[in-house]
């Protein structure tokens, strides 16, 4: 009789203790993705909400600067809103601007509500006026709101001198660019420089963030891990106890279980040394 029993029983084993190493490693691997994954995440959360302040700022002051260029255009164009011209045509002279015709169109018609507000209201009588000349009930509807005001201010200016009994009034005098018009295009720009290193940032750790909920590895670990349990332990501990009288039989069976051991073996060093090679391309 020829006993298969004892090399079953000693392949079983040993390949249980690479199997313990092999579990434990990718155990550990996971272990540490999972706090990568969680770190990443955590990281794209806060570039988020830095992205969407400064997005949020630059909006407040782009509006800010775009409303100071449109009072600019619209005081200086008084006469032509009075006149009831269109914008369009007064926009389109040849002369450079600092404000595009498209963002200027709500402001346009936003003043020339305010100018169709003031006329009905000082037209309807003799309102009592404040010291810049608009009635009082409309300066305190005006209250607040910059734009409107500095607007209606220039109408009443442009009223007082198409009268000549306002004759003794000066002419509006030329507006000079505020100190934080300047500061709001400097911190502008900087914010979109700004933006943009955080969206290559985010991009980054998004990238990062799908390569660890698919790590490289893992799932050929996972494989040779069940293979090798199942061929290298499971099966033989199946075999056990075994015992022949066909010496060919007991030769083919002994030669197989322990070249399948050791082909399981040279997947785990290999496996072990393809990491090695996935850290140095990473």
């Amino acid at each position: 009789m020829y006993e298969l029993t004892n090399i079953l029983i000693t392949i079983s084993a040993a390949s249980a203790s690479f199997v313990a190493i092999l579990g434990g490693f990718i155990a550990s691997k996971l272990i540490t993705i999972s706090g990568e994954r969680s770190v990443t995440t955590e990281k794209i959360a806060e570039v988020e909400k830095e992205l969407q302040f400064l997005e949020d700022q630059n909006t407040t002051l782009l509006t800010e600067v775009l409303e100071d260029d449109a009072v600019d255009f619209i005081i200086d164009h008084i006469q032509a809103l009075i006149r009831g011209e269109k914008l369009d045509f007064i926009y389109d002279d040849g002369t450079p601007k600092r404000i595009t015709l498209e963002d200027l169109k709500p402001f346009w018609e936003k003043a020339v509500h305010i100018y169709h507000r003031f006329l009905n209201i000082a037209s309807s009588g003799k309102p009592p006026l404040n010291d810049d000349y608009i009635p009082m009930d409309l300066a305190h509807e005006l209250k607040g709101d910059n734009f409107s005001y500095t607007v209606c201010k220039g109408i009443a200016d442009e009223c007082k001198r198409s009268i000549s009994s306002y004759s003794i009034y000066s002419p509006i005098t030329a507006r000079i660019t505020p100190k934080w018009y300047n500061d709001n295009l400097d911190i502008i720009k900087s914010n979109k420089q700004r933006i943009k290193f955080l969206e290559f940032t985010k991009q980054q750790l998004i990238d990062r963030e799908k390569a660890l909920k698919e790590p490289e590895g893992i799932k050929i670990g996972f494989l040779i891990f069940a293979l090798f349990s199942a061929f290298c332990i499971v099966l033989p501990l199946v075999f056990t106890p075994f015992r022949t009288d066909d010496y060919c039989l007991f030769l083919c069976l002994k030669i197989t279980f322990l070249s399948v051991f050791a082909l399981g073996l040279l997947a785990i060093f290999g496996y072990l040394i393809s990491l090695l090679k996935f850290t140095k391309k990473k």
